[in-house]
């Protein structure tokens, strides 16, 4: 073989990498993977079609649609999600347990039956919201008077047919269009990938938005990473930000390796409280799409339940943080954002991700980003490098 042939081959191995690490491949042969017969599809859209009727015939803001479908997906992660002695976070003999101490005023033995009774379910949302708080549940105001208040204002939209729709749709009970298959009784809830997570971003932004998101995939952001944020590092207190976040996957794949490395640095876990801080402190985003940045809020509170085991969920009250509106800002990055006075603590400079905008705009987004941090410091230097290895690859696809 001559030396042209073998480089030349080596190019055509080297463009087929890149093809398949920015996505180009999966486009260019769409018949050959087809996304209809995956699980999460099938219960996308299963979701979507709650939504739709949600929104349709019982006339509930889309907004609330979209977090009584999320806070539904949480609970049944809890009722699924199981300890190192096989027993489930929820289980009907706590639901038993809530009822015998007046949380609850009825005894329910699963989720659809406790959905059927409307004023024990928001018993039940608000106990659970005093243990996690976070921003699957209202009440994050200033005084208790505002919080009470945004439990108030959401009880007024949602009305006892919301609920016992939904009981109906999570049992299996509620018969669906066009002969689809009903899929959420037979899902396990346990781990829900980071594949479903975008499904769901995908279904809550719709279509007239669809065709301007790019959810990056996952093998793209562990790319990224590795060059960014590589597993083996010494450094743990960085702070992370993904200036177009979508559906969170970066943060999350980014949090994974901070607490990854704060493994490494402390010798041992971290205890729910150290996680928490992790979020607060090293955690931000930012979405143009308000409800981008309520999927995002969700995968980080699932990635933070992965670090715990489950029995720990209950050990903490106010597991979560509130993002919403802190550490995820539903703003379009190019505005000057000055992200919360607390953030400015940490020594380090912050760590950009990805920024999904096509063409000028993207270069004027990779500016700004690399302005913000500072040429002069390690981390500026590998951004640039990084993002401008990211803008190639993705021009490919575009």
């Amino acid at each position: 073989m001559s030396d042209a042939q073998s480089l030349e081959e080596h190019a055509l191995q080297t463009l087929h990498w890149i093809n398949l690490l920015s996505g180009a491949h999966f486009s260019s042969h769409p018949h050959a993977f087809k996304p209809e017969g995956r699980l999460d599809s099938t219960l996308t859209q299963n979701l979507l079609h709650a939504r739709d009727h949600l929104k349709g015939p019982l006339d509930l803001k889309e907004e609330c649609c979209h977090d009584l479908l999320a806070r539904l997906i949480f609970i049944q992660f809890l009722f699924h999600r199981k300890d190192s002695q096989g027993n489930p976070a929820l289980h009907a003999g706590r639901l038993r347990t809530l009822a015998q101490e007046g949380v609850l005023k009825h005894v329910h033995t699963d989720l659809p039956g406790l959905l059927e009774d409307y004023d024990d379910s928001y018993r039940f949302f608000e106990w659970l919201n005093a243990h996690f708080n976070g921003d699957l549940f209202p009440g994050k105001g200033a005084t208790a008077t505002v919080r009470r208040q945004e439990w108030l204002d959401e009880k007024r939209q949602v009305r006892p047919e919301h609920l016992s729709y939904l009981a109906r749709f999570i049992s299996g009970r509620e018969d669906l269009r066009h002969g689809q298959a009903f899929f959420w009784p037979q899902y396990a809830f346990d781990s829900i990938p980071l594949d479903l997570i975008s499904s769901i971003y995908e279904l809550f932004i719709g279509p007239a938005e669809r065709d301007k998101a790019y959810y990056t995939r996952g093998h793209l952001v562990d790319f990224m990473l590795d060059a960014m944020l590589p597993w083996e590092g010494k450094k743990s207190d960085l702070r992370i930000l993904d200036p177009s976040c979508g559906s969170g996957i970066f943060l999350v794949k980014a949090f994974q390796r901070l607490v990854h490395r704060w493994k490494q640095a402390h010798n041992s876990d971290p205890k729910p409280s150290e996680l928490r801080d992790i979020l607060e402190r090293q955690i931000f985003g930012v979405d143009i799409n308000p409800d981008a940045v309520r999927v995002a809020s969700f995968s980080l509170y699932l990635a933070l339940c992965d670090e715990l085991d489950p029995r720990r969920y209950w050990s903490h009250e106010k597991l979560f943080p509130a993002l919403r509106g802190k550490n995820l800002i539903a703003k379009d990055f190019l505005l000057r954002i000055r992200l919360r006075s607390e953030a400015k603590k940490t020594r380090n400079p912050l760590t950009l991700s990805l920024v999904m905008h096509r063409g000028a705009k993207a270069q004027q987004a990779t500016s700004e980003a690399t302005r913000k941090i500072g040429p002069s410091s390690m981390d500026g230097m590998l951004l640039a490098k990084t993002l401008g290895l990211f803008f190639s690859l993705r021009q490919r696809a575009w």
